[in-house]
């Protein structure tokens, strides 16, 4: 059996978040800007989960669903997530709304994400 004899860190934080996704990364952001501090651990080098790692493309479920196809969208979800969508349009890295079944997705460039 083989030991694993790299280096090691030990660190102490408030609060530790496994996995750097969209949900890890809204949970580090928001407790740091609540003043605690936050170790993030990440296993792929880069944040965005599968939404970067597997190149998906789109994010979901921030729209209400409707039968109604002629419906505008009409965004459910807010807080951490208006403020990454700002940051995603300034840089071109986030489309319009789009009509997806439904409700509606937003496509994404993974790269800008990343």
């Amino acid at each position: 059996m083989a030991v694993d004899r790299r280096a090691t860190l030990q660190r102490t934080c408030d609060v530790l978040v496994v996995g750097g996704g969209a949900t890890g990364v809204s949970a580090a952001v928001t407790a740091a800007r609540h003043g605690l501090s936050v170790c993030l651990i990440e296993k792929y080098g880069f944040c965005g989960g599968g939404a970067v790692a597997g190149l998906s493309g789109t994010i979901c479920g921030l729209y209400e669903a409707t039968d109604d196809v002629g419906a505008p969208p009409v965004k459910v979800v807010h807080g951490f997530v208006d403020e990454f969508i700002h940051l995603m349009e300034k840089r071109g890295g986030l489309a319009p709304p789009v009509r997806y079944g439904k409700t509606f997705t937003r496509v994404h460039d993974p790269l800008v994400w990343r």
